[in-house]
C-alpha cells in the first residue's frame, strides 16, 4: 500500500516537472533573437545553401544586415591549426547563436527525481522498520536530491543550447 502511494506520488511529480520544463523551454525556444550585429568571437552554428551542413566556428570579423561574408574558424579547433574561412553571406541559410548549456535545468530535474527517489526509499524503511526514524528520511532525501542533481548538472553541461538569430536591417537603425 505505501509503495503504491509513493510510486503514484513520483509519477505525478515527474509529470509536473516534466510539464513545467517544457512550458519554459517551448517558449523560449520559439522566439528568435533579434540582433543588431554578433561582435568578434561570437560562437555560432551556420548552415550555407550550398552543402546544407551545420558548422560550428568562432567569429573572426563582426557580422550585421550590411555584411558580405562571413569570417569564422571552425570549433572547436584552433584558429592557428585551422585557419580562417571565408563564406559568402547570401549562402548563409540558417544562423544560430550559442546561448549556454543546461546544467541549471538538469540540476533542478535531477535533483526532483532524487528527492522523489529517496523519499520512496524512505518509505520502503519506514515499513520495514517498526518505529519512525525522520533524520534518515531526510537525510535519504538530501542525499538522493544532490547526488542526482550533480548528475543532471553533469549531463546537462554536455548539451549546448543554440537560439535562431536574426540581423536587424540598418544595423539597428529604424
Amino acid at each position: 500500500m505505501i509503495v503504491r502511494r509513493a510510486i503514484r506520488g513520483v509519477g505525478r511529480f515527474g509529470g509536473v516537472l516534466w510539464s513545467l520544463n517544457f512550458l519554459m523551454s517551448s517558449n523560449l525556444e520559439c522566439q528568435h533573437l533579434y540582433r543588431d550585429s554578433l561582435p568578434i568571437g561570437t560562437m555560432v552554428r551556420m548552415t550555407f545553401k550550398s552543402d546544407r551542413v551545420a558548422r560550428k566556428g568562432r567569429l573572426l570579423q563582426s557580422l550585421y544586415s550590411g555584411s558580405v561574408d562571413v569570417v569564422y574558424c571552425t570549433y572547436p579547433q584552433q584558429c592557428a591549426l585551422t585557419g580562417t574561412t571565408t563564406r559568402s553571406v547570401i549562402d548563409l541559410m540558417r544562423l544560430e547563436m550559442w546561448t549556454g548549456d543546461r546544467s541549471r535545468t538538469g540540476m533542478f530535474v535531477g535533483g526532483a527525481v532524487g528527492a522523489a527517489f529517496g523519499l520512496l526509499v524512505a518509505g520502503l524503511f519506514e515499513a520495514e522498520s517498526q518505529g519512525s526514524q525522520p533524520l534518515r528520511s531526510a537525510g535519504l532525501v538530501i542525499g538522493g536530491a544532490g547526488i542526482l542533481g550533480a548528475v543532471g548538472a553533469f549531463m546537462g553541461a554536455q548539451s549546448i543550447s543554440w537560439r535562431d538569430v536574426r540581423l536587424r536591417a540598418g544595423g539597428g537603425r529604424r
